[in-house]
């Protein structure tokens, strides 16, 4: 399964730099290990005519999966292997 993800520009960072490797988020989509990720970055200042997207995405593979209640969950984010050239 894909899910689609809306994220805020100072996350949106730490994740592109490799310091954030996870996400906390309600599990209203049923995130499961193996599930691929598409994050773009979303700015909530921004004025609504410009749908507040930055135009930045970037894709990772759900790893580790941890439930923290009923509710909530902890995934793990996994950098995508770049395919060799031929």
């Amino acid at each position: 399964m894909t899910h689609h993800l809306k994220t805020w520009p100072q996350f949106y960072q730490r994740i592109v730099d490799g310091t954030k490797t996870f996400e906390v988020r309600l599990n209203d989509q049923g995130f499961q290990c193996g599930d691929d990720v598409i994050l773009e970055e979303y700015d909530p200042t921004v004025a609504i005519e410009s749908h507040r997207r930055s135009g930045r995405v970037i894709s990772f593979k759900i790893g580790y999966v941890f439930q923290l209640n009923s509710k909530w969950v902890v995934f793990s984010l996994v950098k995508r292997k770049k395919k060799n050239a031929p």
